[in-house]
Order: structure tokens, then sequence, then C-alpha cells
């Protein structure tokens, strides 16, 4: 792979991968709540998912995706029905802890309402930031179309070897700097200030990602 080419995938990546999603809101909320070594799980399994679909990109098999539109289909309701039921219990612990209030503090409300949904061990942190990443099939589209040019059918092993460790390298660092910035005790501090209003906005773009997966299936 030549330089211009790899310097051409390695910027339409960068922008891509650093434009807010479900993903970065994964990354950043596990991080405040949970502190830096689960926030760090969520990146890993993120980028587990992104490695998962570039090797299916790579394979061929967004080409297949794009044959049997009733698979397609299938993926992206399940996708739905994850991030519609992630959104909904967010947006569902800050109505009971609402409920629930008694006088407390703004501090302490907001941390009941959190605490819920704090991941418990590294591996729940892992699986979070994994089925959040997979949950959207259309990045399989986008990594077959950004792909096709880069790499195409027939290209050799090492070429699609150095696609995979870019794409790789750069996602592990994008999401791993969000973790490590976001369990910052400023960045921390200013979420568990907020964190009614930050979880009801997170709560919602998720119900609304997953909503409209679900429409378009």
């Amino acid at each position: 792979m030549s330089l211009a080419t790899w310097l051409t995938l390695l910027s339409a990546w960068i922008v891509a991968v650093a434009s807010p999603g479900p993903d970065f809101l994964a990354v950043m909320r596990t991080s405040a709540i949970s502190g830096r070594r689960k926030g760090l799980f969520v990146a890993a399994g993120v980028t587990t998912g992104i490695a998962l679909w570039v090797v299916l990109a790579l394979t061929g098999l967004a080409v297949v995706f794009a044959q049997y539109e009733a698979a397609y289909k299938v993926v992206r309701y399940l996708g739905a029905a994850f991030l519609i039921g992630y959104g909904l219990r967010i947006l569902w612990s800050l109505r009971r802890s609402s409920n629930n209030d008694d006088g407390e503090t703004p501090a302490a409300n907001a941390a009941a309402a959190s605490a819920p949904l704090a991941t418990r061990s590294v591996w729940k942190a892992y699986r979070i930031g994994l089925v959040t990443n997979v949950a959207n099939p259309k990045a399989l589209v986008f990594f077959g179309a950004l792909l096709a040019s880069i790499v195409p059918h027939g290209s050799p092993l090492l070429a699609q070897l150095e696609v995979f460790a870019t794409i790789v390298g750069v996602a592990f660092a994008w999401f791993a700097s969000l973790a490590w910035i976001a369990s910052g005790e400023r960045v921390a501090n200013g979420y568990r200030r907020a964190a009614r209003r930050i979880d009801g906005a997170v709560g919602g773009v998720f119900t609304v990602i997953g909503v409209s997966l679900a429409a378009k299936a």
C-alpha cells in the first residue's frame, strides 16, 4: 500500500472514528461513572467490534449483506433492540431515582441515578463496548465502501494487514484517550454534578438511534 493510499485511509478513518456516536457515549459514560480501568475495557470492547467489522469487510461479507437483505434486517433489528433497551434502562433508572428522591443533596441523587447502571466488572464493561459497536450493522456497509477502493478484491495479504492494523490501532488510541480524559477528576466531578441531565440526554440518544435503526430495517 502506497503512502498516499495509507494517508487517505488514515485521514478518512480519523474523521469517522472521532465523530460522536453510541461508542463515544458508552466509553465516556462508563469512564466517568466507574473509573478509568472499566472505561478502557469499554474502549477495548468497541475496538473489538470494529476489528470484527473490518475482517468481515475484507473477506467480502459486506457484499453478502447487500445481496441478502433479510439477513441484514435481522442484524439491524437485533442491534436496534439492544440500543433501545440500553437507552430505556438509563431513562428508567433516572425516573426511579426521581420518584425516590427524599431530599438528599443533588450530588447524592445524581450518584443514585447512575449507580444502577455503573458497570460492576471489567468484563461487563467490555461487553457493553462490544455490543454497543456491533449493534449498528451500518458499520459493515461503511467499511465495505471505505475499503473497496483502498484494498480491492485480490489485494496482497500484507496490504490487508496494514489496513487492519491502521483502523484498529487508531480506534483503540482514540477510545482509550476518551476513557483517560473522562475518568479524570475534573471531568468525573462535572459529570456527577450534571448526571441527571447528561444521562437523560444519553438515554434519549440511544433510544432514538435504536428506533431509527428499527424503522429503516
